[in-house]
């Protein structure tokens, strides 16, 4: 199931990393949505480590200007394409917003 998957979302070519993450959480959603824990397990393997909220607000308090953006939230961006998969872009949301209350 998931080699059909990342060969249907890359039209039979490897997907890049980004994209090739995308396919495996959409499908580990579907797997816990279901209730496979097996399948969950599996994909858990093959899923990079995500940083925990204590670690992004780490990383945000040396890397980030929050002057250079109009909003706090206009971080986002810059933030999840600097971590890459590792801070999905909600978890990182929920941090900025903490951060700037």
């Amino acid at each position: 199931m998931v080699k059909a998957e990342l060969d249907r979302k890359g039209d039979g070519k490897p997907l890049p990393d980004e994209e090739a993450v995308k396919v495996l959480r959409a499908l580990k959603e579907i797997a816990l949505e279901q209730g496979n824990a097996f399948e969950v397990a599996f994909l858990d393997r093959f899923l990079p480590q995500e940083m925990s909220e204590e670690e992004i607000e780490a990383w945000i308090r040396e890397h980030v200007d929050f002057s250079r953006f109009k909003t706090p939230l206009a971080a986002i961006g810059a933030v999840t394409k600097a971590l890459g998969p590792r801070a999905p872009g909600e978890k990182v949301r929920r941090v900025i917003e903490r951060m700037t209350r």
